[in-house]
C-alpha cells in the first residue's frame, strides 16, 4: 500500500539513495545514477526549509519503507514570480504504470490550487519521454515551446518540451 505525505529533513538518506537509483533507471532526468550532488545535511537543510515553506511542496510516496516516487513544486521568492511554480516528479521503476505518477500528479496539483494558491505550473520533459507527456497532458497541461538540445547524455543531445498548467 502506498502511502504520500510531505517530506521531512529525516527523510533525506532515503531520498539521496532514491536519486541514485531513478537516476540509473531513466534518461529522463536531470542527473543519472550519481544521483543529485547534495551532501546528506544539505538535503536536511533543503528539505527543512521546503517543508515550513506552505509555497513549496516535496511529496513523497512510499510503499512501506521504500520510496517508490516524488513530486515537488519549487517557488521563486521573487514577487513577480511567486504566482507560479515548477513541477518535478520521478517514479521508480518498479511502480512505472501503475498508477503512481497520476495520484502524485493530482496531490501536487491540489496542493498548487489549494494550499499554496498558484496560477500556474510549469515542468520541462525530455521530447522523446511519451508516456510523461501524456501524463501531463492528461491533466490540462500544454506545449508552449521547445528547448532544443536542453541536455546532453552520452554525448547525444535532447530536446525537452516546455508545459504549463493554468489553475
Amino acid at each position: 500500500m502506498i502511502t504520500t505525505r510531505k517530506a521531512r529533513a529525516d527523510d533525506a538518506e532515503d531520498i539521496l539513495e532514491y536519486s541514485r537509483i531513478i537516476g540509473g533507471e531513466t534518461d529522463n532526468l536531470s542527473f543519472g545514477p550519481e544521483g543529485v550532488s547534495l551532501t546528506l545535511l544539505q538535503e536536511q537543510e533543503f528539505l527543512e526549509a521546503t517543508y515550513a515553506n506552505p509555497k513549496q511542496l516535496y511529496l513523497v510516496a512510499y510503499d512501506g519503507n521504500k520510496l517508490a516516487g516524488a513530486v515537488t513544486l519549487a517557488t521563486s521568492n521573487k514577487p513577480r514570480m511567486e504566482h507560479r511554480a515548477e513541477l518535478g516528479i520521478s517514479v521508480r521503476k518498479k511502480w512505472w504504470g501503475k498508477g503512481l505518477g497520476t495520484r502524485l500528479m493530482e496531490e501536487a496539483i491540489a496542493y498548487a490550487r489549494d494550499v499554496a494558491h498558484l496560477e500556474m505550473i510549469t515542468l520541462t520533459v525530455n521530447t522523446s519521454n511519451v508516456r510523461a507527456i501524456e501524463l501531463y497532458r492528461k491533466f490540462g497541461f500544454t506545449r508552449f515551446a521547445t528547448f532544443t538540445n536542453h541536455s546532453k547524455i552520452g554525448g547525444v543531445y535532447a530536446d525537452c518540451d516546455l508545459m504549463s498548467l493554468k489553475l
